[in-house]
């Protein structure tokens, strides 16, 4: 990657994993990697990506780097059947986020903040800057925060410093999901 810290993700999936692809993204050693599932007969393209966190006001890293990805899936003709989510690092509002939901739509409503947990709220204030962006074709049965409490016996302990994003997705109507 020329990065000397490249960034790694993971997506885990109880659904056998049909397809599989990693496409780096400018600046900052980050990358998007897409997964193809059989979701009630049909491909579902599942996209997870953690956009560059700097600068922390100035989209002019993470708008091309998100613009990189659905350029991607939009050549790959999978815009139509394809979930997008991970840290995006862009709140609502940005030209990052504006530009995904030019196309895309979110599981979560505007405000709900994923963003810091008490490991790191000290130094960043509380944002929504972790997504799952869905295709038209697919709809929200439900979405929520997950690992939004701390640990019992020390509540400042978090699993991470992002709250974790719990989406149940189906297709909008399975007698015309898309097949690509």
């Amino acid at each position: 990657m020329g990065d000397s810290n490249p960034e790694a993700v993971s997506l885990l999936s109880r659904i056998p994993v049909g397809k599989h692809e990693v496409l780096e993204l400018p600046v900052g050693g980050r990358v998007a990697q897409r997964i193809a599932v059989d979701l009630e007969g049909r491909p579902l393209h599942i996209v997870n990506t953690h956009l560059h966190h700097q600068p922390y006001d100035d989209e002019s890293v993470r708008e091309p780097q998100l613009r990189r990805i659905l350029g991607w899936l939009a050549n790959l003709d999978v815009l139509g059947s394809c979930v997008l989510l991970g840290d995006l690092n862009a709140r609502p509002g940005t030209t990052t986020l504006g530009a995904a939901l030019e196309v895309l739509t979110s599981a979560l409503p505007d405000g709900v903040m994923t963003f810091p947990t008490p490991l790191a709220a000290e130094q960043f204030p509380p944002s929504q800057i972790d997504h799952v962006l869905c295709s038209p074709g697919l709809r929200v049965v439900s979405a929520g925060l997950v690992a939004d409490r701390g640990d019992p016996d020390d509540p400042t302990l978090y699993a991470s410093d992002h709250l974790g994003i719990l989406a149940e997705i189906r297709w909008a109507d399975p007698a015309v999901a898309p097949t690509a």
